[in-house]
């Protein structure tokens, strides 16, 4: 498993680059949206059932959040 994080480095680097990227596209498009509701999670807990761009953000922030904790895996095991 440590091997396989290592050979694909630049795969997760390159997901964590497009969930952060596209979420961070999200959020300012639906700027307005996450100000009215007072948060990202207040926003989401609000419109996650019925709003498409809700459900988007969430799977960004979901792929953002795991890559991130793939990465560090990948790290401490080398050590």
């Amino acid at each position: 498993m440590v091997a396989w994080l290592h050979t694909h480095t630049g795969l997760i680097y390159l997901i964590l680059l497009a969930a952060g990227a596209a979420g961070a596209f999200l959020a300012t498009r639906l700027n307005a949206s996450i100000r009215e509701a007072g948060s990202v999670f207040g926003y989401l807990r609000q419109n996650l059932r019925s709003a498409r761009e809700a459900q988007c953000l969430l799977a960004c922030l979901v792929v953002f959040q795991l890559s991130v904790i793939v990465m560090v895996i990948s790290r401490f095991a080398a050590m």
